[in-house]
């Protein structure tokens, strides 16, 4: 299983912080994520940050156990 964490916004829309796929690739996590959420948690994804097990990176193969964190854009002043 891989897990996704939510963050900020995105745990609004989702409705949870934490929640478990099993995928093998990183392209098929973010589709059925959007699938499930629709078309506002697509339009956030193109503006996120992704990061496996704590280092930033675009698109991978993924293994039993890797934790995705999703970060929306930070903003503030």
């Amino acid at each position: 299983m891989v897990k996704v964490v939510y963050f900020g916004p995105l745990k609004n829309i989702t409705g949870c912080h934490l929640e478990e796929f099993e995928y093998s690739s990183f392209d098929e996590l973010k589709k059925e994520i959007i699938n499930k959420y629709g078309h506002e948690i697509e339009k956030m994804f193109d503006y996120c940050a992704f990061w496996k097990n704590g280092d930033e990176f675009d698109n991978d193969s993924l293994i039993d156990g890797d934790e995705i964190e999703i970060l929306p854009p930070v903003s503030g002043g």
